[in-house]
C-alpha cells in the first residue's frame, strides 16, 4: 500500500489526509492503531518503534474514530461514557454541544438516556458520525486520528463542527482523513496520498471570518483561490472533469462556505 512513505505529524499543527478512493487513507489508520503491521519500515511515536509502546499504554495515547464507527445497543449516554466513564451529565452535554447534537438530543422525551437501537438506528448517518465524535472527543486523547468525522453531513456544518473539534485539540496531535473541502483554510497542512506515498500541499490557514479568501491546497504548480474557482469555474484544466455546474456540484459547494 504504501512505498519509501515518510510523514511526521506535529503535535498542535493538526493534519488532514487526501487522496482517492481505494489510496489508502484508512489504511494509515489501522496502520497507527495496530490492525495492520508494517512489513518494511518503521512506526515511531515520540522516538520510541510503535510495536514497542504496551497496547494498553497505547490506547491510552490515541484518540480514534474509525471510518465506519459502531454505536452498541444501549443509550445515548452509555455510548458517550464509554470514551469517559466518569464524566458527569454537564459534561456529556457541553460535547453533545461542541458536535451539535445537544438540541437534538434534549427535544428526545428520555434525553440522554434514549436508547439508540441496534448500530444506533435511531440515528441518520451524519448523527451517528458526530456521536462518534463526541465519544472521541471525551476521552481527551493527545493523539486524534479521524476518519471521514464529518462524512454525510452538509459543508458548512461539517466546517463549523471542525473549526470547534481543533480549537478543542489545540496542542494535540491530529491527522484528519477527508473526502470533502470542509477542511479548506481550517488547516495549514495538508497532505495528499499518491502512487503509494506522502505529497504535501499548500494549504492558507484562515478562519472563518476570512473564509472568502481561503485557498484550495496546491503543490508546486501554484495556488488557486477559490473566489478565483468561482469565477473561472470548468475553464480551469484541474476542473474540467469535475461535475461543476450540476446539482451538488462542486460550484455550488464551494459557494456554500464562501458566502
Amino acid at each position: 500500500m504504501f512505498d519509501g512513505a515518510n510523514l511526521t505529524l506535529v503535535p498542535g499543527e493538526p493534519c488532514v489526509v487526501i487522496g482517492e478512493s481505494g489510496s489508502g487513507k484508512s489504511s494509515l489508520i489501522e496502520l497507527l492503531v495496530g490492525f495492520l503491521r508494517p512489513v518494511a519500515g518503521e512506526l515511531l511515536y515520540q522516538g520510541h518503534p510503535w510495536a514497542d509502546i504496551p497496547e494498553e499504554a497505547l490506547r491510552q495515547q490515541l484518540g480514534v474514530m474509525n471510518q465506519h464507527p459502531h454505536l452498541f445497543d444501549t443509550t445515548l449516554r452509555q455510548n458517550l461514557l464509554l470514551g469517559r466513564p466518569d464524566a458527569d451529565a454537564d459534561t456529556l452535554w457541553s460535547v453533545l454541544e461542541q458536535v451539535q447534537l445537544d438540541e437534538w438530543t434534549r427535544a428526545l422525551p428520555e434525553g440522554l438516556d434514549t436508547p439508540v437501537g441496534e448500530h444506533g438506528q435511531i440515528l441518520s448517518g451524519g448523527q451517528r458520525k458526530r456521536l462518534a465524535l463526541a465519544r472521541v472527543l471525551l476521552k481527551d486523547a493527545p493523539v486524534l486520528l479521524l476518519d471521514e468525522p464529518t462524512e454525510g453531513l452538509d459543508l458548512p456544518l461539517a466546517r463549523r463542527i471542525m473549526t470547534t473539534v481543533l480549537h478543542q485539540a489545540t496542542g494535540k496531535t491530529v491527522l484528519w482523513i477527508c473526502h470533502d473541502h470542509s477542511y479548506y483554510g481550517l488547516v495549514g497542512r495538508v497532505v495528499e496520498i499518491v502512487d503509494g506515498g506522502f505529497r504535501e500541499l499548500r494549504c492558507q490557514y484562515v478562519d472563518d471570518r476570512q473564509a472568502g479568501r481561503a485557498r484550495e491546497p496546491r503543490d508546486a504548480g501554484g495556488d488557486l483561490a477559490a473566489n478565483d474557482v468561482l469565477e473561472r469555474g470548468s475553464d480551469h484544466p484541474g476542473l474540467n472533469a469535475l461535475n461543476w455546474n450540476g446539482p451538488g456540484g462542486l460550484r455550488e459547494r464551494l459557494a456554500t462556505w464562501l458566502h
